[in-house]
C-alpha cells in the first residue's frame, strides 16, 4: 500500500506540474511533491527492485536518441562538437571549484553538482552510490528550472521580441514496430551489462543499456524510435525514486543548497554566453542557436524551446545528446575509492 501510494502521488505530481507548465514536469513534478511530503513526515516507499531495470530502460531511450542524431550529423558540426567537449570540461571545473571552495562540498559531490546536464543519469548515479541527494539533486534540479524558465525571457532580450506565432510542440505517434525493437535491444543489453559488471563500471545497467541501444540502431537491428510516453513514464519513476529519499531533510538545507545552485547557474550561463558568442563569431553560426545548444538545461526542454522558436532544433538537440553521452562517461571519473 505504501508503494502504491508513493507511485500514485508521483503521478499526481507529474499531472499538476504539467498543468502548471513547469519545465521537465514528468521528473520535477513527482520529485518536488514527494520531496515536500517526505520532509513533512509522510511515509513513502519506492520499490528497490525496479531501480536497475529503470536505469536500463533510460539507457535504451537515450541510446536511440544518440543513434538518431548521429544520422543527422552535418560536417560543420564537427567543430561545435569539439567545442562542446571543451565547454563541458571547463564548465564542470568552474562550478566544481565554487561548490568545493565556497559551498564546502566534498570533491565527488561538487563534481556531480557541477556537471552541466544529464539530470536523469546523475540522479541514477546518486541513487546507485547512495550519495547525499540534497546537495546534488537540488543543485541540478534548480539549474534546470532556472535555465528553462529564463529561456523565453532571454530570447526576447536577445532577439528583441516574440515571434508572431510560437508553435506548440506535439509528440509524434509511436511507430508500430517499437515493441519488437525494444525486445531486441533488451536481449542485446544482457551481455553488455554483464561485461560492464565484471569490469566494475559504475551504474552498468544504464551504460550497458545505452551502448546496446546505440549498437542495435547502428547495425540496423532496431529501426523504430521508442515512444515519447515511455520517457515520460520513466521520468515519473525517477522522480518518485529520488523524492522518497528526502525523508528528514530540513527546509534550511533546501534553501542553502538552492542558493548555491542559483550562484553556480549564473556562472554557467555567463560561461555559456561567452562560449556561444565566441564560437558563433569564429564559425559564422547563429549565436542564439549556439546558446540554446550549450545551455545547461534538459535536452527535451531545450529542444522544445528551439522547435517553438524555429531556432535549428536538430542542431540544438544534437549537442545536448552529445553532452549527455559525454557526461555518462565522465561521471564514473568523479568516483574516488576510499
Amino acid at each position: 500500500m505504501r508503494i502504491a501510494k508513493t507511485l500514485l502521488l508521483a503521478l499526481a505530481g507529474a499531472v499538476v506540474a504539467h498543468a502548471l507548465s513547469l519545465p521537465l514536469p514528468w521528473l520535477l513534478g513527482p520529485m518536488l511533491l514527494l520531496t515536500a511530503l517526505s520532509m513533512a513526515g509522510v511515509r513513502l516507499r519506492f520499490p528497490g527492485q525496479l531501480r536497475n531495470p529503470l536505469f536500463a530502460l533510460i539507457g535504451f531511450y537515450l541510446g536511440g536518441s544518440v543513434a538518431y542524431q548521429s544520422a543527422l550529423f552535418q560536417p560543420e558540426w564537427l567543430y561545435t562538437a569539439a567545442l562542446m567537449v571543451v565547454f563541458t570540461l571547463l564548465a564542470t571545473a568552474v562550478c566544481a571549484w565554487y561548490f568545493m571552495r565556497v559551498a564546502k562540498y566534498e570533491r565527488e559531490h561538487a563534481l556531480l553538482a557541477a556537471l552541466p546536464g544529464a539530470l536523469a543519469y546523475i540522479v541514477a548515479h546518486v541513487v546507485e552510490r547512495d550519495l547525499p541527494a540534497a546537495k546534488i539533486i537540488i543543485a541540478q534540479s534548480m539549474r534546470v528550472l532556472l535555465v528553462v524558465a529564463l529561456a523565453p525571457f532571454l530570447y526576447r532580450w536577445l532577439v528583441g521580441g516574440e515571434p508572431d506565432q510560437v508553435a506548440r510542440f506535439a509528440w509524434q505517434a509511436p511507430e508500430s514496430g517499437w515493441v519488437t525493437d525494444l525486445a531486441i535491444i533488451a536481449l542485446a543489453s544482457a551481455p553488455v551489462i554483464w561485461l560492464l559488471k565484471r569490469m566494475r563500471v559504475v551504474n552498468p545497467w544504464f551504460l550497458g543499456g545505452m551502448l546496446a541501444s546505440v549498437l542495435c540502431y547502428a547495425a540496423g537491428a532496431a529501426t523504430h524510435t521508442l515512444p515519447a510516453w515511455l520517457l515520460q513514464v520513466l521520468l515519473i519513476f525517477i522522480g518518485a525514486m529520488i523524492g522518497a529519499r528526502f525523508k528528514g531533510m530540513r527546509a534550511a538545507e533546501l534553501l542553502i543548497h538552492g542558493g548555491h545552485s542559483i550562484i553556480a547557474t549564473a556562472l554557467l550561463l555567463a560561461l555559456t554566453a561567452a562560449t556561444a558568442w565566441g564560437g558563433a563569431a569564429v564559425l559564422g553560426l547563429d549565436p542564439v542557436a549556439m546558446f540554446l545548444a550549450f545551455a545547461p538545461g534538459g535536452v527535451h526542454e531545450m529542444a522544445l524551446i528551439a522547435f517553438a522558436y524555429s531556432i535549428e532544433p536538430v542542431f540544438v538537440t544534437f549537442h545536448h545528446v552529445l553532452r549527455i553521452f559525454l557526461i555518462s562517461w565522465l561521471i564514473p571519473l568523479t568516483y574516488r575509492p576510499r
